[in-house]
């Protein structure tokens, strides 16, 4: 992977034909999500869809799940019309060939590579210097992945790569202040960045942006830097910060209706945190629906009826591909971590499990019994996706994955 030191040039000015390299590249991702590798030469493809097979329900089995997770009807037809985003990880490579795979169904995909931090003692490896912060990230940047994500498919349609700038650890408010009152050093090098690598783009994510004493000057950065991206064709996300539980009534939201309005004409898109709702010791749903609808009522509505709502389309509800797991013996009881899709299949496999689901969170959990105890998971089923994705037609938003690699495949006969 290079460095930054070792940049192309312009994507403006680069043929986008694939080398032979490439052109493997692309031959091993396909065949990597064809073929089973649990099941030698098996196709994953079948002719019917989730819906026309009848799993789209909240009365399914365990066996369902396991038989059914790793098959889908196509990669190509788009039954989600509004627009979808999906993160990629460094340390989940399927996710990047399941964003290749799927990417017609993808109006965006943003690999979780890039940071901005406080300036430490020295420059590491992919790292550069600007004032009191520098960027990192830069060494694992994968440009053949780039390369082939944004060719156009057969319709003439090009999946949109904005990879994620994270804005942390900046212990020093100074620091932090020096950062924000320069602007036009983060549009200079977003710029640049995008137009040596071939992004579109930017999704910039920081809740140390949205706290007390730092928000206002923050929108004004966020307004400079959108508007700056905006002059050389480029676009700016911005990824809202967690939200306040249900049960949390009186705490102050984060990121309001007036927010977002200010910035509106400046962030191309918003990008919602919408799942973690249930973190403590106690089991809970990720992401109960009627949290979402809270979340994006008061992000769309004025609270004074003679002003206009913000814009729906401007909004990327997010979608947990991953669930939350507890240990419910009495001696271990541990807050939530989360699991993957394929460990909820070797979780269900492992024992017998019965699935209810949650009419009011609209949410499927289990109890499964494991050699010390038992262990209670909240995750993501195709009739949980489905509710969501009503939901997400209904109010006009689009909606974001975290992440892509890390849910089943038939999800994608929604998409």
């Amino acid at each position: 992977m290079p460095t930054h030191s070792s940049f192309s040039a312009p994507a403006a000015s680069r043929q986008r034909r694939p080398s032979a390299v490439l052109s493997l590249y692309l031959l091993l991702i396909v065949v990597g999500l064809c073929i089973s590798p649990s099941a030698a030469g098996k196709k994953r493809v079948r002719e019917k869809c989730a819906a026309e097979l009848g799993l789209i329900k909240s009365g399914i089995s365990a066996e369902d799940v396991i038989a059914q997770h790793k098959l889908f009807c196509n990669a190509s037809r788009v039954n989600f019309a509004n627009e979808v985003l999906g993160f990629v990880t460094p340390w989940n490579e399927g996710g990047f060939k399941t964003s290749y795979y799927f990417r017609r169904k993808l109006t965006y995909v943003s690999p979780v590579w890039l940071r901005v931090i406080e300036r430490g003692e020295g420059t590491g490896e992919g790292q550069q210097v600007s004032g009191d912060f520098q960027f990192a990230g830069l060494d694992v940047i994968d440009s053949d992945w780039v390369e082939v994500i944004s060719e156009p498919t057969d319709s003439n349609t090009r999946t949109l790569v904005v990879p994620r700038i994270a804005v942390e650890d900046f212990r020093n408010s100074s620091k932090l202040e020096s950062f924000l009152t320069q602007p036009q050093v983060f549009v200079d090098f977003v710029s640049q960045l995008c137009s040596d690598r071939g992004f579109h783009g930017v999704v910039i994510e920081g809740i140390i942006l949205m706290v007390e004493g730092v928000k206002q000057t923050a929108k004004s950065w966020l307004k400079s830097v959108g508007e700056g991206l905006q002059h050389q064709g480029l676009i700016a996300m911005f990824v809202l910060p967690p939200f306040n539980r249900l049960d949390d009534v009186d705490l102050r939201v984060p990121f309001t209706f007036d927010d977002m309005r200010d910035l509106s004409s400046s962030i191309h898109r918003f990008v919602l945190m919408t799942y973690d709702h249930t973190l403590g010791r106690t089991p809970g749903p990720s992401a109960p629906i009627q949290w979402l609808e809270r979340i994006v009522s008061g992000l769309l509505t004025p609270k004074d009826p003679s002003t206009p709502p913000n814009a729906a389309s401007q909004l990327l509800m997010g979608l947990p591909f991953y669930g939350r797991t507890w240990d419910l013996s009495e001696s271990r009881k541990a807050v939530a971590s989360s699991i993957l899709g394929q460990e909820i299949v070797t979780l269900l496999k492992s024992a017998p499990a019965t699935l209810h689901w949650d009419d009011q969170a609209k949410e499927h959990h289990a109890d499964v019994q494991v050699s010390d105890g038992t262990v209670r998971i909240y995750f993501p089923t195709l009739k949980f996706l489905e509710e969501r994705l009503e939901l997400a037609r209904r109010v006009g938003v689009g909606v974001s994955i975290w992440e892509l690699g890390q849910g089943h495949d038939y999800f994608w006969d929604l998409l």
